[in-house]
């Protein structure tokens, strides 16, 4: 959920500089169907605050701008065929630094386009008992950031 207050002020940063904002919170079903592809009735709106908690992974964290995602989770209607090359390219790719490197100009495209623009990055907290279970979120930020690999924790032997 967005606060309030952070739509409150970039509306009042766009009123600022001759921009009039009109402000609209929409429940999810409307946002949905506001936000559904245009030949499904979506559409017809200038600016979109939301938020999305997608997983760590490449795929999640950009396949949003996808213009296979129009409709569903790209709700900025954005395409480029340059982005979703590389994200057809990051999905085959079994190298490790070919793919950080097709992440990093995908990254880089949609930074340079700005179909979105990324307000925050949440912030997750978890608590984990280290006097029964080690091995959480020490080894790569996916096992920081979600549930898996399991096969990483182990009790802690007493």
């Amino acid at each position: 959920m967005i606060p309030v207050a952070a739509v409150q002020l970039i509306a009042g940063w766009l009123g600022q500089i001759g921009i009039p904002v009109s402000v609209t919170q929409l429940d999810p079903g409307a946002l949905d169907a506001r936000t559904a592809a245009p030949e499904h009735g979506g559409g017809g709106w200038d600016l979109l605050i939301t938020n999305s908690y997608p997983s760590p992974t490449p795929q999640d964290l950009l396949g949003f701008a996808s213009s296979k995602q129009i409709g569903t989770g790209n709700r900025s209607f954005w395409t480029n065929a340059k982005f979703d090359e590389l994200l057809s390219e990051i999905e085959t790719s079994v190298d490790l630094e070919k793919s950080k490197e097709l992440v990093d100009q995908a990254a880089r495209l949609l930074y340079t386009e700005a179909p979105y623009i990324i307000l925050s990055y949440p912030f997750l907290l978890d608590a984990h008992r280290k006097d029964c279970i080690e091995g959480w979120g020490t080894q790569d930020i996916l096992s920081m950031n979600t549930y898996f690999p399991l096969d990483r924790l182990k009790p802690v032997n007493q």
